[in-house]
């Protein structure tokens, strides 16, 4: 039997990061029942040395595909080998995560109602973990966000490597978005183009398209190791006329909470619950889905119930997933917010 602990990355937001822990063990057992199947178990929260460890058992030692997936677990700072005698030795493991992008892309820009990053690094592997498409982790996947703000799951899919595609209603969030990352590209010496353009709908201008094309380096942009970001500043619900039906293997949102950020209404104000939202939404995002792919959202319980949001998806015909790792992603964010997650699957 081997014994293994996980040291969380610190956080200055107390309250996530007493969530996160329960959090992180979920995320690594769906990550083990859906890909890896070890069996790990006998998961538990355990102090060393007066600190909180997330602790688990495997009959096997961990090998290397195991340490490529669990380096990417949205908490994770340290792995390590328990090793129990007289003392308890703690032997660290070799978490060597490859990034496309560093990891600062997340962090730098800062602003009010921004989501955690951890949390958001959690739901992108959570959503490929309980797609079709879980041993693709590593290689180029399509990621849209249709509600993308100003960038966080966007920048999260680069440092993984992936190509991305975001749609966002507010013109001053898409422009923040796309200012920081041309100054981000340029200040890091990431070679890449960039091509704009307005878009129209009924003969009138509605908004801006933004593609680039970029690489950490000269050489991998003339090897054609490049990733693609694309960005529309429209309504989420023109998604499917932007992007080739089919195409993207996740779909992963942050919903609007109704506190810092509301959802538009067909009369163009903003509401608090974004369930009108989602439902007018929906069929554009299914569209832009590849068999076997997963739409996985956030959102605050407190304004739209579970019942009614899965609801919505069921009838929009996806399956929401279930299970009882997958159930157990409620949190307190703070006073106003409690989030939830949910996937569902197009069949």
């Amino acid at each position: 039997m081997n014994k293994y602990g996980i040291l969380l990355q610190p956080s200055m937001n107390k309250v996530f990061f007493n969530a996160a822990k329960q959090l992180m063990i979920c995320e690594i057992q769906i990550l083990d029942q859906l890909v890896l199947k070890q069996n790990y178990r006998e998961f538990a929260i355990t102090q060393l040395g007066g600190v909180d460890y997330i602790t688990f058992t495997s009959d096997e030692e961990i090998a290397e595909k195991e340490l490529r997936y669990l380096s990417r677990l949205s908490s994770l700072y340290c792995l390590f080998e328990i090793i129990a005698g007289e003392e308890i030795i703690l032997r660290p493991l070799l978490i060597g995560e490859q990034t496309y992008f560093d990891d600062d892309i997340t962090s730098i820009l800062k602003y009010t109602g921004k989501t955690n990053e951890e949390f958001t690094k959690m739901l992108i592997n959570i959503a490929v973990f309980c797609s079709d498409f879980g041993d693709m982790f590593y290689d180029r996947m399509n990621l849209l966000d249709p509600v993308a703000g100003r960038g966080t799951t966007l920048f999260q899919g680069l440092i993984y490597g992936y190509n991305v595609a975001g749609v966002e209603a507010d013109k001053k969030s898409t422009h923040a978005m796309m200012t920081f990352l041309k100054r981000y590209l340029m200040e890091k010496r990431y070679k890449h183009q960039l091509n704009q353009s307005k878009f129209r709908r009924k003969g009138k201008v509605v908004g801006s398209k933004f593609s680039f094309e970029a690489a950490p380096s000269k050489e991998a942009y003339k090897d054609k190791n490049v990733v693609l970001i694309d960005v529309v500043q429209d309504d989420t619900k023109y998604a499917s006329e932007h992007f080739k039906h089919g195409s993207f293997h996740i779909i992963v949102g942050d919903l609007p909470y109704g506190v810092q950020h509301g959802s538009p209404t067909n009369q163009g104000s903003l509401t608090r619950n974004p369930s009108s939202m989602v439902q007018q939404a929906l069929p554009a995002w299914i569209k832009l889905l590849k068999p076997g792919g997963v739409i996985a959202v956030s959102w605050n319980v407190r304004i739209l119930p579970r019942p009614q949001l899965e609801q919505i998806f069921i009838d929009a015909g996806l399956k929401v997933l279930h299970s009882d790792n997958l159930d157990k992603l409620e949190h307190v964010v703070d006073a106003s917010i409690t989030r939830d997650i949910l996937i569902a699957k197009n069949r």
